[in-house]
């Protein structure tokens, strides 16, 4: 995991009133496949691929993938500027189908069962499956997963390589999760799930090679604090936030303060 913060003394991309700009990469937490099932007896959360779209399957062919990640290497107060997904497609049957992120209403756990292909594993105690979030413990209120129909982005996926969403949706749910950590319930990747044989494989977290891992890169900043009240030049703006970061200047009872 990669997170660089950058201290600007100046107002940050188009968002007024920000003192310092961070980015940060940040890699899947949790991810999993939902394998379409009457039963909900297969899962495959521990296996080095995820599968969007809808297989040759006459019944039972549709696959959603589900993402997570951990955002606590943010910092508090950040101000999302932009969220990018990333994903490594490595083999595919079809030509370019639109394959939109929807933001996850619903909790839910990754599991271990494993699967090298799309058909799944039997499910165990804690994989995601089509009717549960968390097998046998947490079911969907719906069949494959509960979450907000509207995508938050949308890129249309052809060939192998690597493909990236972005968009304000992206942005908006990152933001939410940060503001409020209890409603981060990741994304869940759905395709096109009408034409038989239009799934796509992507690199799982545990693909063999880390780097092709899916991940979450965000482009954030802080809002100006104590050190915005008085008209300081750039070299000492900062200072001033870096001062004011360290000694905790915005608090009730600031380090140092004497207390009555």
């Amino acid at each position: 995991m990669r997170v660089r913060i950058v201290l600007l003394a100046m107002a940050f991309g188009g968002l007024p009133g920000l003192t310092w700009a961070g980015e940060a990469s940040l890699p899947a937490t949790r991810d999993a496949t939902l394998i379409e099932s009457a039963d909900g007896s297969l899962a495959n959360g521990a296996g080095p691929h995820l599968f969007v779209g809808r297989t040759n399957q006459v019944l039972e062919g549709r696959r959603r993938a589900l993402l997570w990640f951990d955002l606590g290497a943010l910092p508090p107060g950040a101000v999302v500027s932009s969220a990018r997904l990333v994903l490594e497609m490595s083999q595919s049957h079809a030509g370019p189908v639109p394959i939109g992120p929807h933001r996850v209403i619903g909790a839910w756990s990754e599991g271990a069962a494993y699967a090298e292909g799309g058909s799944g594993a039997p499910a165990g105690s804690g994989d995601a499956t089509w009717l549960h979030g968390s097998y046998e413990a947490k079911p969907w209120a719906a069949p494959g997963g509960d979450f907000v129909e509207t995508p938050s982005a949308l890129q249309n996926v052809a060939e192998t390589g690597v493909y990236t969403w972005h968009g304000p949706g992206l942005a908006q749910d990152v933001q939410r999760w940060l503001d409020d950590p209890a409603s981060n319930r990741g994304w869940i990747l759905i395709g096109d799930e009408t034409h038989p044989g239009s799934v796509k494989r992507f690199a799982a977290r545990e693909n063999p090679d880390p780097t092709l891992s899916p991940r979450l890169e965000v482009v954030f900043g802080r809002r100006l604090g104590a050190c915005a009240d008085h008209e300081l030049a750039s070299d000492a703006l900062a200072l001033c936030t870096a001062y004011c970061e360290a000694l905790r200047c915005t608090e009730p009872t600031p380090r140092g303060a004497t207390r009555a």
